[in-house]
């Protein structure tokens, strides 16, 4: 949550290794959902790390390019002005692939499902010998995050935004009852890291107040807040 001057201004999502697209698209939309609604900025900066890929070199994830760009979507559907940028990614093939698949979605384009062979020999040869635009990137990596270690996260970043310093007039009901003290969320979270448990859920229903292709159906006025998003 931040530290110092910047205490509550910050919220981080502890992941463990190989988690997949069902587990990190839900925990995605219902985390990233009433940040939006809490902060409701006038913007919103995404970092596209394409670490988070099956098949990187130093990720430990196992997320495919659509469900990765299926993120992107997602906050793109709020209609808040939004820029995109790269980021991490070490599996350079898999990242161009990544990067040119959710520029299509920034702009609204269809891409071929295979790379172009009107591309250069030289840096097509570099995505056989499949040349896909969507290869299967699953690694052999299990998927340490358990259900019951999603949904306690979920609960617990969801707490935190009361403490969090939004927009004002937006109130969160409490979801552990009671009061929290920083102390208090800062042990609920070390406690999961001790949660050997494996496993994987698709928990979320949606509650918030996205309608489809729109942020709130009402007049939101910004109070000078940006929001930036790591993918």
């Amino acid at each position: 949550m931040g530290a110092g001057s910047g205490k509550h201004h910050c919220l981080n999502v502890p992941l463990r290794d190989g988690i997949d697209d069902p587990s990190y698209v839900s925990l995605f939309k219902t985390i990233v959902e009433p940040v939006l609604v809490a902060y409701r900025p006038t913007s919103v900066v995404i970092q596209c790390g394409a670490d988070s890929l099956g098949c990187d070199r130093l990720g430990r994830f196992n997320l495919s390019i659509v469900a990765h760009g299926e993120c992107i979507e997602f906050i793109r559907s709020f209609n808040i002005p939004l820029l995109i940028l790269g980021g991490g990614g070490y599996t350079v093939k898999n990242v161009a692939r990544c990067w040119a698949y959710e520029t299509s979605l920034a702009l609204q384009l269809e891409l071929p499902a295979t790379i172009p062979e009107s591309m250069p020999p030289e840096f097509r040869s570099k995505f056989g010998p499949d040349f896909e635009l969507h290869p299967n990137l699953r690694t052999t990596v299990p998927n340490a995050n358990s259900a019951k270690y999603l949904e306690k996260i979920r609960g617990i970043c969801l707490d935190q935004l009361k403490w969090m310093r939004g927009a004002p007039s937006v109130e969160f009901s409490e979801r552990y009852g009671g009061d929290w003290r920083d102390d208090d969320v800062d042990d609920a979270i070390e406690d999961e890291y001790a949660d050997s448990n494996v496993g994987m859920e698709r928990s979320w229903e949606g509650n918030g107040t996205r309608s489809e292709n729109s942020y709130s159906g009402g007049d939101v006025v910004g109070k000078g807040l940006d929001a930036i998003v790591n993918v």
